[in-house]
């Protein structure tokens, strides 16, 4: 959950707890609006980033992504909220073992979920990077007129010569009074006729794109494994870099 505190007399203000359960792997502050706001990554299975006021308990956007099970990219998008707890005690309530579980282990078991969340440090806050569990490091635009226009993944695909860009779309709609920013795949066209045929010419044409695919491939530039932090640093122009839970830290130009 968050806790917002008032710094004049160090005692929490308000404690909100997230309506969907999911537990808050990483935070920033929004300098955008008028009133007080903050990103959040949430510990589910679609890398969901939420925009939330922390004085209202409202979303008022959402990035996430298509959830890779199959049985629930049908499901409807379900925004989530805050919901207020009360402070009996002027401190606020410690966490459940098992959410510290979730939380150490980035999210729902099986899922994709964001665990550092990056924004501008200087001029304004005009969109916003988000890496994660999938080794993919996303962009997605604040301006609400081109939050599906300038969405895309930054990392470089897995597979040399394939570009994530050409196998993914993006969609803005408005859900009630939120704005739900989504990361779909593109389904490839399926080829008409039987998959194999007797005719010895066929055979060879198989055969060659078997013999294609056992090529050795180029290593991934990726991570292997979460991306757990991100920053920049300006030399002749910036440069982002990217930590990790295997070990590595990289630098993407």
């Amino acid at each position: 959950g968050l806790v917002v505190y008032d710094l004049r007399f160090l005692t929490p203000w308000k404690q909100w707890k997230v309506s969907s359960g999911a537990a808050v792997l990483s935070m920033r502050s929004a300098d955008v609006g008028p009133s007080q706001r903050v990103f959040t990554a949430l510990g589910s299975e679609c890398n969901e980033v939420a925009l939330f006021d922390v004085s209202r308990g409202s979303c008022l956007t959402l990035f996430l992504t298509e959830p890779v099970a199959e049985k629930h990219k049908e499901a409807a998008v379900s925004v989530p909220t805050l919901l207020e707890i009360p402070t009996l005690t002027g401190s606020p309530s410690q966490a459940a073992p098992g959410n510290v579980q979730s939380l150490l282990s980035g999210g729902r078991k099986g899922g994709c979920s964001v665990r550092s969340l990056w924004l501008p440090p200087r001029g304004a806050q005009t969109f916003l990077l988000a890496g994660g569990t999938d080794c993919k490091v996303r962009h997605w635009s604040l301006d609400p007129e081109r939050h599906a226009a300038e969405a895309y993944v930054v990392t470089p695909s897995d597979k040399p010569g394939v570009s994530d860009r050409e196998k993914t779309s993006y969609s803005s709609n408005h859900l009630g009074d939120v704005f739900v920013v989504q990361e779909q795949h593109d389904q490839p066209a399926r080829l008409e006729g039987p998959a194999w045929s007797s005719s010895s010419g066929s055979s060879r044409g198989v055969a060659g794109a078997a013999s294609e695919d056992c090529r050795p491939s180029a290593p991934s530039p990726n991570h292997r494994d979460a991306i757990l932090d991100m920053c920049t640093i300006s030399l002749q122009h910036d440069i982002l870099v990217t930590a990790g839970r295997d070990g590595l830290v990289k630098l993407w130009r």
